[in-house]
This record gives structure tokens, C-alpha cells and sequence, in this order.
């Protein structure tokens, strides 16, 4: 169920709007969290699905003994099952026209309470601790192709979440920024004056900036990609696990 999406897409700003069932306000990073909770787990996690009840599965001790599978020279798309395998297409662009929802304050977020798509969120509300910085959240339903509408596209031309655009008073078009990293950087370098969270010191920023890109380039590779190869996998593919 699409809980509460509609409402925002009408123009309700979450920092100063909205209340958990116990009336208590949200912070718009919570907002979009709690979207998150309400659409079924199965449509945006299939590889973190429990595997208790999937059919017994042997490890292979290579590659080439996966069904006799020979890959093509010339690869051509095919049908995929599964909520993932309709939506991902081997071509870029909208595929629906609509507008992204826009608040009243210069930072627009548009991400999910996923695990990549949270990070943003996470620092933005760091931001607002520390400098009071204000931002409108707004949840893209990635199970139901929300990132390939029109205004998302234009957001991010490769469809992924978390994007953000912040609108500025001596620019005509707002900022975009897309890729969890970058718009990390780029609140820091835009808000953290004090460099509270980013250090000023070019050898510790150079530190800093080095991990940052390390736990968007290598860690997905330990716990995603491990996760999915040691549990979830069909097939048990020995190398794979190993590396």
C-alpha cells in the first residue's frame, strides 16, 4: 500500500506536518520511513527473503556447471520474473509523465527507506541537529516505479534513489544531485560550515572522503553481494562465496 503517498505528492511538507499514530510529530526522514514499513517486504528485499522452505540446493565447485549455461556473444533482453525483473529494463528514460512533489524548503530528498536510500536522510537530520537545516522528504516507490516517472528522471537520469535537489535564490533551476556519496559530499561542502562532519584539514578531509567512497564501493560488494551469494542464492556457487 502506497500509506500516505499520495498526501505528500499533494504539497504537505513532513518537517512541519504529519504525526505517528501516537500524535507525536516526524521528522520528514521518519515520514519516509515509515512509507517504507508498510509496503510489503517481499516486493523491494527478494534477495533477503528467509530461505527456510526453498528447495535443497548443492554447491557448485565452478561456474560452468550451472546447467550448462554458455552465455551469448551478442546478449538480448528476455523476459524476467519477479517485481525486479519487470521494472529493470536495459534502457534508460521516464516512463510515465509526472511531476516530483515539491515543499516549501530549499532541499528536496527523494529516496526510500532502503539501505543505500536511507544514508541521505540519516545526514540530513545530522544537518538539522547541528545547524538547523530544513529539507522535505518525499517517498519513491521503487517497487511500483516511481523512479521512472518523468520528474524523477529528470531528477536523476539513471533512475535511482536517493536524488536531491535544493533550490537556491541566484540560480534559475535548482541544483540536482544524484549517487548517495555525492549528495553526502555535497551537504557537507554546502552546510557544514563548522566542519563538524567533514574535516577542514586536507589531509583528514582526505581521509574522511576516502572512507565515504569505500563504504559505497566496497562495502556493498561484503554485505550485499556476500549476503545474497552465502544465503540467498538458488544456486551455491563456490567461488563466489569464497571471494
Amino acid at each position: 500500500p502506497r500509506w500516505r503517498i499520495n498526501s505528500l505528492q499533494e504539497g504537505r511538507t513532513k518537517g512541519t506536518t504529519d504525526s505517528n499514530e501516537s500524535g507525536t510529530r516526524l521528522r520528514p526522514a521518519e515520514m519516509w520511513t515509515a512509507a517504507c514499513r508498510r509496503i510489503p517486504r517481499r516486493a523491494f528485499t527478494p534477495a533477503a527473503r528467509s530461505i527456510v522452505g526453498r528447495r535443497p540446493v548443492r554447491a557448485l565447485s565452478s561456474a560452468a556447471e550451472m546447467e550448462g549455461y554458455t552465455p551469448p556473444k551478442v546478449w538480448k533482453d528476455k523476459e524476467r520474473p519477479g517485481v525486479w525483473g519487470k521494472l529493470n529494463q536495459p534502457y534508460a528514460g521516464a516512463r510515465e509523465t509526472r511531476d516530483v512533489p515539491r515543499g516549501e524548503h530549499a532541499l528536496q530528498l527523494y529516496s526510500l527507506a532502503t539501505p543505500n536510500g536511507m544514508k541521505a536522510g540519516i545526514f540530513l537530520e545530522e544537518l538539522y541537529d547541528q545547524y538547523k537545516v530544513e529539507y522535505d522528504a518525499w517517498p519513491i516507490n521503487i517497487s511500483e516505479g516511481d523512479q521512472f516517472t518523468s520528474g524523477f528522471v529528470q531528477v536523476n537520469p539513471n533512475s535511482k534513489i536517493p536524488a536531491l535537489l535544493h533550490y537556491t535564490d541566484d540560480l534559475k533551476e535548482p541544483v540536482r544531485v544524484f549517487e548517495s556519496a555525492s549528495v553526502l559530499l555535497y551537504l557537507a561542502d554546502t552546510f557544514d560550515t563548522d566542519h563538524h562532519f567533514v574535516p577542514k584539514d586536507p589531509k583528514l578531509r582526505a581521509e574522511c572522503i576516502s572512507w565515504l567512497f569505500w563504504q559505497v564501493g566496497a562495502a556493498p560488494s561484503l554485505g550485499g553481494g556476500g549476503f545474497k551469494s552465502f544465503f540467498s542464492a538458488d544456486v551455491k556457487i563456490e567461488s563466489a562465496i569464497d571471494k
